[in-house]
Formats: structure tokens, C-alpha cells, sequence
């Protein structure tokens, strides 16, 4: 393979992120006090070569509770349900991602994915990450802002987009 002078070879990971909330009033963004909130990362390697050790975390906003058990991977944009459900622990071989409470954590190397290598993602792959929370009845007025990121051996750090949800005052008592 011959790279042109001038164009780099390096992964390119992009991340989307985007919520869904079970229960919406009002605005398209607006959150109800005790409602389940899923967080999807979509994530695709636009570059020329593998990104290698890729790690994604995306913290849990606070005032927010992650939900436990509810950590997916799929190599497609499906829906939740359909996704690969992870354990919460992770940090052995079976498990690729983990979530401590406060940030969830991921690798690509699941079988999910569609070319499994190490914590790699080969140029042009792409794959979807899920989790949820729940918003406290308490929680109400509030604006929640948070964005996932991605590192790796020589993947430059990238961010998602923001995504922003506002929990209603007057929903969900």
C-alpha cells in the first residue's frame, strides 16, 4: 500500500451520541422526574487504519443513578433491546464494558462488533454502545449535559457531541 504524501494514515474515530427517555411531555428534550433515560454512542473509525486500544467512557451526569445492568454493544444502530447486555464488572475476557457508578466504560473487542481484534477498530467499522439511567424524583428544573469520549494508542481523544436534557418540574411527581 503506498499513502499519498500529505495524507495522513491514522484512525479517525467519530462518536454520536444521542438520548431517549421512556417518557416524554413537552419538548423533544424534556426528561420526567423518575423516568429511565438510554444513552446511545454510535461510533465509527472514518479514518485510514485501526484505531488501537480504543477505550470509550462517557460519565453519568450528576443527579442522575446508572442503572444497573443495562450496559449494551451492538455493531449496528439497532434498538436497545436488541443490543448484547454486558455485565456492570467488566475486567476480564468475557466482559468489554463497566460501569462504576459514575462512568461506563467500553472496549470494542466483543464479539458484537464486527472485526473483534484486541481493543481495535479497523478503518471503516462502526458499532453502537447503549446505557441508562434513572432521574431521581427529587431531580426537577434541572439541566443535564454529557458527552462520551473515545482514546486509544494512537487514536487522538475525541468527544461527542453534547447531549442535553432538561428534567421537567411538572412531570412525573
Amino acid at each position: 500500500n503506498i499513502t499519498p504524501i500529505g495524507v495522513p494514515s491514522a484512525p479517525d474515530i467519530i462518536l454520536t451520541k444521542t438520548t431517549f427517555s421512556t417518557t416524554l411531555h413537552g419538548a423533544a428534550s424534556d426528561t420526567d422526574r423518575g423516568s429511565t433515560v438510554t444513552f446511545r454512542i454510535h461510533y465509527t473509525n472514518a479514518g485510514s487504519s485501526t484505531g488501537t486500544d480504543v477505550l470509550f467512557e462517557d460519565s453519568i451526569p450528576a443527579g442522575m443513578v446508572y442503572k444497573p445492568g443495562s450496559l449494551r454493544i451492538r455493531n449496528t444502530s439497532d434498538d436497545y433491546a436488541s443490543a448484547n447486555s454486558q455485565s456492570d464488572a467488566g475486567g476480564n475476557n468475557s466482559d468489554f464494558a463497566s460501569c462504576n457508578g459514575t462512568t461506563a466504560y467500553f472496549t470494542p473487542n466483543n464479539n458484537d462488533c464486527p472485526n473483534p481484534a484486541g481493543n481495535d477498530i479497523p478503518a471503516g467499522e462502526s458499532g453502537t454502545l447503549w446505557f441508562q439511567v434513572w432521574v431521581p424524583h427529587q431531580v426537577a428544573g434541572f439541566l443535564f449535559n454529557n458527552f462520551a469520549v473515545a482514546t486509544g494508542a494512537n487514536v487522538t481523544m475525541r468527544t461527542s457531541n453534547f447531549v442535553t436534557n432538561y428534567v421537567a418540574t411538572n412531570y412525573g411527581g
